[in-house]
């Protein structure tokens, strides 16, 4: 019986992250403990040395976005199977490649015993490292400054606050406080969302050049 109902769970478990393969999102199922339950294709083709699944655990190369991943599975640990998550986006940096966008998508109680008790569904998305939309395009329709603007562009090709400041030669403070404008401007909140939609505008603003 235990083993009936095990490839019972299975079959649902794969059944939904290929639901989601089907439509082109990449998605892993995890466990209350981090454990990785499932992988679906499209997540397999995303994982290289900065993102991968070693001994049944998500491991990512960023240090800042590792230490964001054991506080959401801290978070899962402790709560209860019918609690709320807030769990915000998780931005993977890669090397040389654009960023992945994680989002953590919990599984009601409910469901979580069919579903070989996976606590929650880790959607990702790959951002192309790609030029930025123009400063000037940014401007006319977001209103940003003209530092604001040039901050938002290299935002959307991937790079941190800290290489930003590099680039633009700039305190991180005056990084800091550009990027918290460029969010009330945007109406953001986080730079995952940040990213996502400029990488959008990246698309428009090469049709117009």
């Amino acid at each position: 019986m235990a083993s009936l109902c095990a490839a019972v769970g299975r079959i649902a478990l794969s059944s939904a992250t290929n639901a989601l393969n089907v439509v082109g999102q990449p998605a892993i199922a995890i466990d209350r403990f981090g454990f990785v339950l499932d992988v679906n294709y499209g997540a397999e083709a995303l994982f290289d040395a900065d993102v991968r699944v070693t001994d049944r655990r998500l491991v990512v190369g960023d240090a800042h976005a590792k230490g964001c991943l054991e506080k959401m599975v801290d978070q899962l640990r402790v709560s209860s199977d019918l609690a709320t998550l807030s769990c915000d986006q998780i931005v993977i940096r890669r090397g040389a490649k654009g960023p992945i966008i994680l989002q953590i998508l919990p599984v009601h109680g409910c469901a979580r015993t069919p579903f070989l008790g996976a606590r929650a569904l880790l959607t990702l998305t790959a951002v192309e490292a790609r030029q930025g939309p123009k400063t000037t395009l940014l401007s006319r329709i977001f209103g940003l400054t003209p530092a604001e603007a040039r901050l938002a562009s290299i935002i959307a090709e991937g790079l941190s606050l800290e290489r930003a400041a590099e680039e633009l030669e700039v305190s991180k403070a005056t990084v800091r406080n550009q990027i918290r404008a460029i969010f009330a401007k945007t109406a953001t909140h986080r730079q995952g969302e940040l990213i996502a939609v400029l990488s959008q505008l990246g698309f428009v603003s090469r049709l117009q050049d």
